[in-house]
């Protein structure tokens, strides 16, 4: 075990040795939300398949932003089990909120762990997602039209995932893969990420194919 510790920090230092290598990428456009049209967001960015980051954007997605901070979190949900990321495990591994605050305020303290685990769970709580609307720009949904803004439970929640309709000509295929594994694309259309600095997902190809946005609600 310290052995592959010794090699996955290895790895780590290598990738992060790598990024800092010059490796020129184009810079993301930003722009503010108080200043950007929902009609000037659909022809510079989601015409063209640009990616932007929009500043000052949380006031669209909720009227509670207390609520979703990690603090806030906590106060409801920290005695229920969410889905923690560990490729490493190479399992289903699931933390209450609560023991996985303390392991972020452990690696916060000590930080040991070159792969921080992460919370990645799209089985989010009807009363928080409640709390949740989808932004001006984003609010032409494909998804939304074919499933007729429902869950696979018939409750009617708001959507956290904006799916192009330039992008999603290919989910077919892959939709069908999803629900083989008994996870479909409407099951998994809404994530709550929650991690330390060094953490998140491999480059990957989306496994439905579609677009999505991510808003930050605490942090960088």
């Amino acid at each position: 075990e310290s052995r592959l510790r010794e090699l996955v920090g290895s790895l780590h230092a290598l990738s992060e040795a790598m990024a800092d290598a010059h490796c020129p990428l184009a810079p993301l456009a930003r722009e503010r939300a108080e200043k950007l049209s929902t009609a000037g967001f659909l022809r510079a960015y989601d015409r063209k398949n640009l990616p932007v980051v929009v500043c000052s954007a949380l006031p669209e997605f909720t009227d509670t932003p207390e609520e979703w901070t990690l603090e806030g979190l906590c106060k409801r949900f920290a005695h229920r089990a969410f889905h923690i990321n560990a490729w490493r495990q190479k399992k289903d591994v699931r933390m209450t909120l609560e023991c996985y605050r303390n392991y972020l305020n452990s690696h916060e303290q000590h930080g040991e762990d070159p792969d921080p685990l992460y919370l990645f769970d799209s089985s989010l709580p009807p009363s928080l997602t409640r709390t949740s609307k989808t932004p001006r720009f984003f609010e032409d949904d494909l998804l939304d039209d074919i499933d007729g803004h429902t869950t696979p439970d018939n409750s009617s929640i708001p959507n956290n995932n904006n799916n192009n309709r330039n992008n999603n000509n290919n989910h077919n295929n892959n939709h069908n893969d999803a629900e083989s594994s008994g996870r479909g694309i409407f099951q998994e259309r809404r994530w709550l990420l929650v991690g330390p600095p060094g953490s998140g997902t491999k480059f990957h190809f989306d496994p439905h194919a579609v677009s999505a946005w991510s808003i930050v609600t605490e942090g960088e």
